[in-house]
């Protein structure tokens, strides 16, 4: 709606950071359901994270044009374009940070 630059960016390494506790699956899914993200990270000493190496990445800025009223299908479009260049980022990063296939 606002005509803003989008920047494409993704972290190496980020989900090394933090290690997700398993368990209390119903209850956490329950909380999924109500649209609460039901993680519980957890590092040592909290809430500090793991000392891993994290490398990130930052793409060319993509302008996405003034719509006043934009409508679900514009927002489709822009937010595909969005992932398309998120998607080339990654494939062209991934073997610089050991990231297979």
């Amino acid at each position: 709606r606002h005509g803003y630059c989008l920047t494409p960016t993704f972290a190496f390494g980020e989900n090394r950071c933090f290690m997700n506790v398993q368990g209390a699956w119903r209850f956490r899914l329950w909380l999924n359901s109500l649209g609460f993200p039901a993680i519980l990270p957890w590092s040592f000493p909290p809430p500090l994270p793991y000392d891993k190496s994290l490398n990130v990445v930052v793409g060319k800025p993509l302008q996405l044009p003034t719509i006043r009223k934009p409508t679900d299908s514009q927002v489709e479009e822009w937010h595909g374009k969005y992932m398309v260049e998120l998607e080339a980022l990654y494939n062209r990063h991934k073997g610089t940070f050991g990231v297979k296939g």
